[in-house]
């Protein structure tokens, strides 16, 4: 089987002894698919041709947005809070041009009546110190970047860009020749 990386590269809470379970070479298999720019440029030009052809520079407006909420993310994993982010949505607390972290903290709070303590942004920011310069593809989860990219061609371009759509495009565009070049793909041919 396949499992995302999601944060037991930091700490593994999950921890299964099989030799053949794989773990992505990154945070997801969204993220393993984004990281590809031929990838990225695709999705840049099916939705956003009006806006600019400089698909990294809108790659890395996407990671900068999701980098405190993730690291949320990553302080509710290492330290076991238990948080419940299951079902979240950025929708209500993106305006287009940036998050609202305070309100995404009030809402995650509210919505985990069996946390340990309550996030705020001095834990978000003791993680982010504790943990500098973790590269975006092993921080930020797909669905959260797939959906923010939505929101934000959505916002940017008056279309409507829906978050699955550019899911199924991404798993599209993303072949056999391109997953041959994962640490995924050289586990599982070591496995066989």
């Amino acid at each position: 089987g396949i499992r995302d990386l999601d944060f037991s590269f930091i700490k593994d809470n999950y921890t299964i002894n099989t030799s053949y379970l794989f773990k992505t070479d990154l945070h997801d298999f969204e993220m393993l698919m984004l990281k590809d720019d031929e990838i990225m440029k695709a999705i840049t030009s099916e939705y956003i041709t009006a806006l600019t052809n400089n698909s990294n520079e809108i790659k890395e407006k996407i990671f900068k947005l999701l980098e405190v909420y993730s690291y949320s993310k990553l302080y509710n994993h290492v330290n076991e809070v238990e948080l419940n982010y299951k079902g979240f949505s950025l929708s209500n607390h993106f305006n287009g041009e940036e998050i609202n972290i305070e309100n995404i903290i009030a809402e995650i709070n509210a919505r985990s009546p069996d946390r340990r303590e309550d996030l705020d942004l001095n834990h978000i920011n003791t993680t982010k110190e504790f943990y500098p310069g973790l590269p975006s593809e092993l921080l930020v989860c797909g669905h959260d970047f797939i959906t923010l990219f939505s929101l934000y061609e959505t916002q940017k371009t008056g279309r409507g860009v829906n978050a699955d759509s550019v899911s199924c495009y991404i798993r599209t565009a993303f072949n056999t020749c391109k997953f041959s070049t994962t640490t995924l793909f050289s586990d599982i041919m070591k496995y066989q």
